[in-house]
């Protein structure tokens, strides 16, 4: 049976940050997905921390040779098997609730892109941390936990587009959605 979320996780020479994100994920409170690394010609350790996880829904993707960030993105969307794809950071984590709530509401708005508000993370000693929200209120303004409408010209005219959400899989494969890098 395929999970109800796909994980999806570009990572480069992540060694240091990449086991905290995937564990990030494997101790949420929700429990329906798959992971899809996507190792992107890594000179670390970056794959074989990913392999010292113990866990049947992690799935390793090697590039052979360095692809960039959005055509590995591409790569682990392309293997996911889940009905919604959330796209996470290799040197970010999610919150505990994160993917339940993201999912709460995209299940109640099945043709959106859901996302929350992205914290700007640092990779410190003590592992990843949260710094600050990554756009003041005054992008989407209203109230903690409130559900906002945004068109996606308005969104996508951002001068960061920092986004980490949860979009339907069929959506993304029917409009032919992909990563640049340029």
């Amino acid at each position: 049976m395929s999970p109800l979320v796909s994980v999806v996780i570009p990572a480069y020479n992540a060694s240091r940050t990449i086991g905290e994100a995937v564990g990030s994920v494997l101790d949420g409170s929700f429990q329906d997905f798959e992971i899809i690394v996507c190792d992107d010609a890594s000179n670390d350790r970056t794959a074989d921390v990913v392999r010292s996880i113990p866990d049947p829904r992690i799935n390793l993707l090697r590039n052979k040779v360095n692809m960039g960030e959005g055509a590995t993105r591409d790569r682990a969307i392309a293997a996911a098997n889940g009905n919604w794809i959330a796209p996470l950071d290799a040197d970010d984590a999610f919150a505990p609730e994160r993917l339940r709530t993201l999912l709460d509401v995209a299940m109640a708005h099945p043709r959106s892109i859901v996302f929350d508000e992205v914290m700007i993370c640092h990779d410190t000693p003590s592992g990843i941390r949260a710094w600050r929200p990554a756009r003041n209120n005054a992008v989407y303004p209203g109230q903690a936990k409130q559900i906002r409408r945004v068109q996606f010209t308005d969104w996508v005219s951002q001068r960061r587009l920092v986004m980490q959400p949860i979009i339907p899989t069929q959506l993304i494969r029917e409009l032919s959605l992909s990563h640049s890098d340029s």
